[in-house]
């Protein structure tokens, strides 16, 4: 049922991005993400969490965003955990700074289906407080992913998620209530050990822009996770 409820929202995801993206007059640009993130768990059911995060953009020729995003988590059971946490990510246009702030919260949920596919999926509510719009705009993001190993490696994955955001309210100089974005990436994942993974791949990010044409990211994304 689980499986079928997350094939069912990555299709529709899908549809709405490449519906969208058909209707609308779009540029181009292409990207470079690279993150990092930190785990620590303090004890069954606490842990920490640290992301750090630079984007490249304008066919990798100056900087676009900049992201630092630590939480705190709970673990539930070994499936389900909350989440909570802050984050600074000023983004850069034309050279000037645009900061923003954000406080999120989020229910993560990840489960093993079988010995190979591996889903892992979250719901995110986020408080952005972006310079110089009229109020503080709430966004919900929806991600659902899949894992499964590359000729049944035990060390590599191949990876794939959706990701799709959502404005639930309008702000002057800001975000507008609808659709926001919608994110699709594919690539491999290495494990290294306990202790250290690497993902890379490419994400299509499909991003609406209000009053302007909409942006289509073609980036180049990898993450490293180091769980302490």
């Amino acid at each position: 049922m689980l499986l079928f409820l997350l094939r069912t929202t990555i299709f529709f995801s899908l549809a709405l991005f490449f519906t969208t993206a058909a209707q609308a007059e779009v540029t181009n640009d292409l990207q470079k993400w690279s993150l990092i993130t930190l785990n620590k768990d303090l004890n069954d059911h606490w842990g920490l969490y640290l992301e750090a995060q630079n984007r490249l953009g304008q066919n990798f020729s100056g900087e676009r965003r900049v992201l630092v995003r630590p939480a705190v988590k709970y673990k539930i059971n070994n499936n389900t955990s909350l989440w909570l946490g802050y984050a600074w990510t000023p983004s850069f246009t034309n050279g000037n700074l645009n900061n923003e702030n954000r406080i999120w919260q989020q229910v993560a949920y990840n489960k093993h289906f079988t010995n190979k596919i591996e889903s892992f999926n979250y719901f995110r509510l986020e408080e952005r407080f972006i310079e110089g719009a009229s109020s503080t705009s709430i966004r919900n993001r929806l991600l659902a992913g899949l894992k499964y190993p590359v000729l049944n490696s035990k060390t590599w994955k191949f990876i794939v998620f959706d990701e799709i955001f959502i404005n639930y309210n309008s702000a002057d100089n800001g975000p507008q209530a609808g659709f926001d974005q919608n994110r699709v990436f594919t690539g491999v994942e290495k494990t290294f050990n306990d202790h250290l993974s690497l993902t890379t791949g490419y994400l299509l990010d499909y991003v609406n822009v209000p009053d302007q044409p909409d942006q289509l990211i073609h980036a180049i994304r990898m993450h490293m996770n180091v769980n302490i």
